[in-house]
């Protein structure tokens, strides 16, 4: 019974977590990592190398605002203004950074009002041109003196505006752009602009972006976006833009977005120095937290998993046999098994008098 108990007590193990395995620099062979691996599955796996995706095709087509343009020479103001009035595409258009269609939209937009005796109408477009902070296209030199005038007194006006602040809160960190351009500033931030409508974008790593219309009114306005999960497919290419070169590629939001791209809860990634003398980095995360950071000289790859896998709580730190506790149960065990065994022989074994003796 004791040498079965013991082997059981110390072949008793839980089953081996799998870790993804990335690596920059020199090459880690799966062998390598097969050699190093203690307790663990250990799982080489390529980085991402995505291309950035295709841009989305304009949202206000050229060929739209060509129509508009000459519909406006041809005084055929409402075929003109079915050319501008989308307001979804307008929108679009700044959410993808495309400035110069929106300010062309826009004076066209304040050309056909205009030219159909709607004022008022023309007069928001212009506004909207003066608040959104554009420039006035250089075709505007085709259009009527009134048109001109309409424009000009918006963008004095928009000059005398006093600002208003606008916050922007969400999804953490993630970067603000404000009717086209970036701001510098990430979530939560505080953005001062011009009473009027105002077209917010958002960006963060390994979230889908948001494009949202916001109409700032005094005293003050607020946005607030709580961006999408990226696919991995996303998030790969994400990574691939932005740290697949750079020196911080092993820094927490890479790793983060990276864990993401590669569907990994437990990822390593080794940095490997070429030559001779070269060291070994490693960096842990776990549910895309850094866990863990450790570095050793190069060929020590099964001493860096180690630091790596016993700081981030993965495995335990290795312990002598005579110092676990399991061995001691289990000897413990056998001593008390024998001595059971001994005093059962004893109390057992028949008593013979002198009565019991042939003769």
């Amino acid at each position: 019974m004791a040498p079965l108990l013991l082997t059981l007590l110390l072949a008793a193990e839980p089953e081996a977590p799998a870790i993804a395995v990335v690596t920059r620099g020199a090459e880690v062979a799966q062998e390598a990592l097969d050699a190093a691996a203690r307790g663990v599955v250990l799982r080489r796996v390529a980085l991402p190398n995505v291309p950035e995706p295709a841009a989305a095709p304009p949202a206000l087509p050229q060929e739209r605002i060509s129509a508009a343009r000459k519909a406006y020479v041809d005084a055929d103001f409402s075929r003109c203004l079915e050319q501008v009035s989308d307001d979804a595409a307008l929108t679009s258009a700044l959410g993808q950074r495309d400035r110069t269609s929106a300010a062309r939209v826009l004076l066209w937009r304040v050309a056909c009002h205009v030219g159909a005796g709607k004022l008022e109408p023309a007069r928001r477009a212009a506004t909207q041109l003066a608040v959104s902070g554009l420039q006035v296209p250089a075709e505007a030199g085709s259009v009527s003196p009134e048109v001109e005038t309409v424009i000009a007194k918006a963008y004095t006006q928009a000059a005398a505006m006093k600002t208003i602040p606008l916050s922007v809160s969400g999804t953490a960190d993630a970067r603000v752009e404000l009717d086209g351009r970036p701001t510098g500033c990430t979530t939560p931030c505080t953005l001062e602009v011009l009473e009027g409508a105002h077209v917010v974008r958002l960006d963060a790593d390994g979230y889908e972006s948001e494009v949202k219309l916001v109409r700032a009114a005094a005293p003050k306005a607020a946005v607030d976006a709580q961006l999408a999960a990226a696919a991995p497919e996303l998030a790969a290419a994400q990574w691939s833009a932005r740290y697949r070169t750079a020196p911080d590629a092993d820094g927490a939001r890479s790793v983060r977005l990276l864990s993401t791209a590669l569907r990994s809860a437990r990822l390593v990634m080794v940095t490997a120095e070429e030559g001779a003398g070269g060291m070994l980095q490693g960096v842990l995360a776990v549910d895309g937290a850094v866990a863990a950071r450790a570095e050793r000289p190069a060929g020590e790859l099964a001493g860096l998993m180690d630091d790596l896998l016993v700081r981030g709580k993965i495995i335990e730190a290795q312990v002598p046999l005579y110092k676990r506790p399991l061995l001691w149960i289990a000897i413990a065990a056998g001593v008390i098994a024998v001595g059971a065994s001994v005093t059962v022989a004893i109390v057992t074994r028949p008593i013979i008098t002198n009565g019991d003796i042939n003769p």
